[in-house]
């Protein structure tokens, strides 16, 4: 999450250090979560494209050096697949 990967311990050292240190590669989470879709009851999209890029170089900078992204796919159980509602979105 944004605010994480800015935080530091007590004696100011950066959590993205810490992580290092530990012999860990730090990573972020970039997307917003999932909101329902509007217009279309049951299905969801996932929010955090706006602003995208940036948000990855100033994470670079911080020291993350992978990002996650997760989107929530709603599948219709009569037909086995998403609506076409939440594949055009």
């Amino acid at each position: 999450y944004d605010e994480t990967i800015r935080q530091k311990a007590a004696d100011g050292t950066p959590l993205v250090d810490i992580i290092k240190a530990a012999g860990a590669i730090p990573g972020i989470k970039v997307d917003a979560g999932a909101k329902p879709l509007a217009g279309f009851p049951g299905d969801t999209i996932t929010e955090g494209l706006d602003g995208l890029r940036e948000r990855l170089a100033d994470y670079y900078k911080l020291g993350a050096r992978f990002a996650k992204w997760r989107a929530v796919i709603d599948i219709d159980q009569a037909k086995g697949v998403p609506s076409a509602n939440s594949i055009g979105s």
